[in-house]
């Protein structure tokens, strides 16, 4: 649905086309960056991954508000840090009382399972927006029954209906309006799809299915700096006790 004559476009409906071209433009910053050296090449790095943070926090604030954004960052990125930093930290001090000759397993497996959620939370998540592009999301009408349009500083644009499934009725309950179009009004029937997995989330164009894909992303970025982690403190664990195992050599052989 596009903005009829003489309707003025509001900043939701721009956004699709504003997100495209903050991540263009990020990108052709990063690749003049990457050619150039000096000054210029830091500058022009910095600017980068700052325009592609401003884009991103942008489209996130319009998405899930202020009260999301900080949701999901707290989620993404301060609880993997708290949770790292505090099994890093423990898992040495338990390795220098003992001497460094033994393997510490639990801080890996504790590190593992959180990279496992985020990395499951990612799958899902890029999955059920990857169905919508290759025909594998559930086709439906949804017979809106409410809607509102939130504030995208405060609160959710939800919508609220029925449609009818494998001869079954389900009901969306206030589910997220990610359309970034026109909010159907209460009695209206539009075309849209269910995501295969759970949640099953309301698909109704691709720039609904892209944000999930988008979202998917940054999901997994805290799974896989985690498993980085993980691998990191194996290294390290090798390497403590390899050098233990000299010096104990050492006294032996003096």
């Amino acid at each position: 649905m596009g903005a009829e004559p003489g309707v003025p476009v509001t900043f939701e409906e721009q956004l699709p086309a504003l997100i495209v071209l903050g991540y263009a433009a990020a990108a052709g910053l990063g690749y003049l960056g990457a050619k150039l050296g000096g000054r210029a090449k830091t500058g022009l790095l910095t600017s980068a991954w700052l325009l592609a943070a401003a884009t991103t926090v942008t489209w996130l604030v319009v998405a899930v508000g202020v009260s999301g954004l900080i949701t999901i960052v707290s989620v993404l990125v301060f609880g993997p840090l708290a949770i790292t930093y505090l099994v890093v930290v423990l898992g040495r001090l338990r390795r220098r009382r003992a001497g460094g000759d033994i393997d510490a397993i639990w801080p890996r497996m504790l590190l593992g399972a959180g990279a496992l959620c985020f990395l499951l939370l990612a799958a899902n998540t890029m999955i059920n927006g990857l169905a919508y592009f290759i025909g594998l999301a559930y086709e439906v009408d949804l017979t809106v029954t409410s809607s509102y349009q939130g504030s995208s500083m405060a609160s959710r644009t939800t919508v609220s209906g029925e449609y009818l499934l494998h001869g079954q009725t389900h009901v969306l309950d206030h589910a997220q309006w990610l359309a970034f179009d026109t909010l159907p009004a209460a009695g209206e029937t539009i075309s849209a799809a269910i995501g295969p997995l759970w949640p099953n989330p309301l698909l109704v164009n691709a720039t609904n299915a892209g944000l999930l894909l988008a979202l998917g992303a940054v999901a997994a970025i805290p799974g896989v700096l985690l498993t980085m982690v993980i691998a990191r403190e194996r290294a390290d664990a090798r390497n403590q006790s390899a050098q233990a195992l000299v010096v104990e050599d050492g006294r032996h052989d003096g």
